[in-house]
């Protein structure tokens, strides 16, 4: 009796083990969230262009969902200023990013609101479908660089950050941007006159480097401000083709 009993005993334990090693020896299913690429989306945008809202309101849902591989930053350019209302987060600069791109990279023409995608598809900002798209092309491709960013230290003034570099960064640039989250403005002028205007990732203040594997960047912030108010984002880009090969954001 007690050795039929040991045998069934016997039996049974196979069979779990037997089980368990067919279980393990699956393949192993890739973590969603790891395999992520990265996104960063640049908007060129004005509180004077009538056509510019609905893609600061898409650039905004995508800006709220807070996403670490999603990071949509907006630049507001100059070029609609003399039609009315000056908007006070534009900068020459910005528009002459927006120009470079047009000249050396996407020969594609100078539009609000233009959006372009790790620095190599442009679109219409407000085409929902055709964004959806190319971030979901994008998410596909795992960046060439990783960005960390450390040792943060801030005053009334100004912000400080070391970041290191890892991965190959010849022939490349690390751009840093100051952006403020979210921004509400009364528009008395212009093609958007008497309208509510909310703009989200505003980039404030905007430095390129020649990229190093490590390094400190110094901020200037906007006076009167409240510094949760505010993300820094990195990002290296490729000088001869413009791509856009890694980024990351670093709220403050």
């Amino acid at each position: 009796m007690k050795n039929w009993l040991f045998t069934l005993i016997a039996v049974l334990v196979a069979g779990v083990l037997l089980a368990i090693t067919r279980h393990d020896s699956k393949p192993m299913q890739k973590n969603e969230a790891g395999a992520k690429g990265f996104v960063l989306m640049e908007l060129f945008t004005s509180q004077g262009c009538s056509s510019c809202p609905p893609a600061d309101d898409l650039l905004g849902e995508y800006a709220e969902k807070n996403d670490s591989n999603i990071i949509p930053i907006a630049f507001h350019v100059d070029y609609w200023n003399k039609l009315g209302w000056l908007d006070s987060f534009s900068n020459h600069q910005f528009t002459e990013r927006q120009e470079k791109y047009d000249a050396d990279f996407l020969h594609a023409d100078v539009y609000t609101p233009q959006l372009i995608i790790n620095g190599q598809k442009e679109m219409v900002g407000s085409e929902k479908a055709a964004v959806k798209k190319a971030i979901a092309n994008a998410l596909k491709e795992e960046p060439a660089v990783k960005i960390n960013v450390t040792n943060v230290t801030e005053n009334n003034s100004s912000v400080q950050l070391n970041y290191l570099l890892d991965g190959n960064i010849s022939n490349t640039t690390l751009n840093v941007a100051l952006v403020q989250h979210k921004t509400i403005t009364q528009v008395k002028a212009g093609e958007n006159d008497g309208s509510t205007l909310r703009n989200y990732n505003v980039i404030r203040l905007f430095k390129s480097y020649a990229a190093m594997s490590s390094g400190t960047v110094e901020l200037a912030l906007p006076v009167g401000i409240d510094i949760k108010e505010f993300s820094v984002v990195l990002f290296v880009q490729n000088d001869s083709s413009g791509k856009v090969i890694g980024a990351n954001k670093k709220d403050l």
